[in-house]
């Protein structure tokens, strides 16, 4: 059995390596043990791991014990490299493995060449078999939900630190609420913010519509559910959207693709995107805040091997604006740069369409706005 450095670091690493070993048996993986030529990507749910499990990768005898001239590790994460430059001078090696937090990230010459794709996710009642080595009553980590909200250092971290079941539901009550719910303070509302025109007028009647919504004495079906800001970065749509639930007093989610798509696969996607609608359904009347709408693309756009993908995404998307099961209560506010980029979305869900770029809001007042003390 290999030597760990009793720390968080080492456990981190102990971890990592414990888990790396089940995906490459769960997945049978023989021509990376026997050594073949053999073009893996590793994907993981949190970026902070990603080193973890290459050094994971450098652990395991029988893939150390190659000449350096036969394998590679690349990481790449969107922060570091957006792209490899192979270049004419790239030698091929024996076995390569590429390390990135979603195969989005990762350039469509890599994705060509991958002999196989392995989705590092945590396994809950591994990290509590490991934590009985040094604690004689783990808390119950095979009770975590899938994405798991902790990294693999975290968990290490508490393991050092001994916490118990109670200290471990308490962190995961408070990481498990997704984005929080932002109660926007009172003097943050578009009463007081210029520069805003008739999106202002609008969210002023929405605040009031609502009012009557929470007393039953307005149906939410005559109550518009949606508004889309399209403007320049900078013309103020994310501090509309905290302004509008201040005046409106009711909570704030605010979400964007990438955050959801930060989760990892094309599933885990979903999953976070229809959470984040569950739990904004689960706190109306609210306001859900979905940035940066145009990075979803359209349906027009789509093509080659990412189209199904793209697809998949859009069409989910508009199912939790739209779809049977309703979403009452719940005012999405979308923001883009580009009111072209999305034009289904203003077809649907009773979205009334606010341009915060019309020459009416002056991004000069917002901008005076931003500098005052409360913001």
């Amino acid at each position: 059995m290999q030597n760990f450095q009793q720390t968080p670091e080492g456990l981190a690493l102990r971890l990592a390596v414990a888990h790396l070993i089940r995906q490459i048996r769960r997945r049978g993986l023989h021509d990376l043990l026997a050594g073949r030529v053999l073009n893996l990507i590793v994907t993981c749910e949190h970026a902070d791991d990603l080193e973890l499990y290459e050094k994971a990768l450098g652990r395991l005898d029988y893939y150390n014990s190659k000449r350096p001239s036969q394998r590679s590790v690349i990481q790449l994460t969107a922060q570091k490299r957006d792209h490899i430059d192979f270049g004419d001078d790239h030698v091929p090696y024996k076995q390569t493995v590429y390390f990135a937090q979603h195969v989005a990230s990762l350039p469509q010459q890599v994705l060509e060449s991958a002999d196989d794709i392995v989705e590092m996710k945590l396994d809950g009642w591994l990290c509590e078999a490991i934590a009985k080595e040094s604690l004689r009553t783990p808390p119950r980590f095979s009770d975590l939900p899938v994405p798991a909200p902790f990294s693999l250092r975290i968990l290490a971290s508490m393991i050092c630190q001994s916490w118990s079941d109670q200290d471990v539901q308490h962190k995961l009550d408070r990481v498990t609420r997704g984005a929080k719910a932002i109660r926007t303070k009172n003097e943050i509302n578009l009463d007081n913010i210029a520069g805003y025109g008739e999106a202002a007028s609008w969210g002023k009647m929405l605040a009031e519509d609502l009012a009557l919504f929470a007393k039953r004495e307005l149906d939410w079906e005559d109550i518009d559910r949606g508004v889309l800001l399209c403007g320049p970065p900078g013309v103020g749509k994310t501090l509309f959207a905290r302004a509008l639930a201040g005046t409106c007093r009711v909570p704030l989610f605010a979400h964007s693709l990438a955050q959801w798509q930060a989760k990892g696969s094309l599933d885990d996607l979903l999953k976070a995107m229809l959470r984040a609608f569950e739990q904004a359904k689960r706190e109306a009347p609210c306001i859900l805040f979905v940035d940066e709408v145009d990075s979803f693309g359209t349906r027009a756009q789509l093509s080659g091997r990412n189209a199904n993908y793209g697809r998949q995404v859009i069409n989910a998307f508009l199912q939790c604006l739209d779809g049977l099961d309703g979403r009452e209560g719940v005012v999405v506010v979308a923001a883009t740069n580009d009111v072209r980029a999305f034009p289904c979305l203003i077809e649907s869900a009773g979205f009334a369409n606010q341009l915060l770029s019309d020459s009416s809001y002056l991004p000069m007042e917002v901008g005076r706005y931003v500098a005052s003390p409360f913001h």
